[in-house]
């Protein structure tokens, strides 16, 4: 490996040494038992400090963002912690009721919004009467001040009512469709993450484990744990438009995510040439 690392020049190494240093804080378990998502996430949950809120993201998802240096994982923390850092927030990834069928969703109280003060790396101004959260980074703020220009990214963050798995039936998806839709047709909110979790969540989570709360096929899901989450204290869901799920847990699927990935790096090498 360190003689590859070696041969390497410009870009190429520059990109491997993030590699290596993200590689060193990463560590692998084994779910060596095949008991379901929910059971896979407790197992990674257990390696981890106790009590503190942590950051799940779906290994099958990728998450595309419109803008060029976006995050929706850096969105995802800022609105959390804007929110005061004591419920668990969902990010929700706007998709039509044709592509549902795939997913989470989350059914939303489009009236509600919580918000608080918040001190952090990056400024969260929040606008209760409308319920937008928006999230400025500092070090691009300070990068481009001399430009006249901030980029700035709009969240609205609402009450998370109920959370349903691969939704199906028409009263179901009556019940789950929102009022008013957020372009092509989007009409839905899906569970894509990333998720930010806290530890009574972590805590509920264990709870069905140790109880083998496995659906018809076996397995510990992670929704019922949101269901009952739900039924104990508020969970937020970050409204995230600008960020585009592909999915890659199917080949069809797959072959598509990589089509559209080709599409925007040929559109991102256009526009920067």
């Amino acid at each position: 490996e360190a003689e590859l690392i070696s041969k390497l020049n410009g870009a190429a190494a520059e990109y491997a040494a993030r590699v290596q240093r993200w590689a060193r804080r990463v560590r692998v378990v084994l779910q060596r038992q095949r008991r379901g998502f929910g059971h896979a996430v407790h197992l990674a949950a257990c390696t981890l400090p106790h009590g503190e809120p942590f950051v799940l993201l779906l290994g099958d998802v990728l998450l595309l963002h419109a803008q060029r240096h976006g995050s929706a994982v850096a969105d995802a923390i800022a609105a959390f912690q804007a929110a005061g850092a004591q419920h668990a927030l969902i990010a929700l990834s706007p998709v039509s009721s044709r592509e549902i069928g795939k997913y989470g969703c989350a059914r939303v109280d489009a009236e509600s919004v919580f918000s608080s003060d918040v001190g952090s790396d990056r400024d969260v101004k929040i606008d209760s009467s409308a319920g937008n959260i928006t999230v400025v980074d500092k070090l691009e703020e300070e990068n481009r001040q001399q430009q006249q220009h901030t980029e700035q990214k709009h969240l609205r963050v609402l009450q998370v009512e109920e959370v349903v798995e691969k939704p199906c039936g028409h009263e179901t998806l009556a019940r789950l469709r929102l009022r008013h839709t957020l372009g092509a047709e989007r009409d839905m909110l899906a569970i894509l993450g990333p998720y930010v979790l806290t530890a009574r969540f972590a805590a509920l989570l264990d709870e069905a484990v140790r109880a083998d709360a496995a659906d018809a096929g076996g397995e510990i899901q992670l929704t019922p744990v949101l269901q009952q989450l739900l039924r104990e204290e508020r969970v937020l869901g970050a409204v995230m438009p600008e960020v585009e799920p592909l999915d890659t847990g199917v080949p069809l699927e797959y072959a598509r995510t990589m089509t559209r990935l080709l599409e925007h790096f040929e559109q991102r090498s256009v526009q920067h040439s």
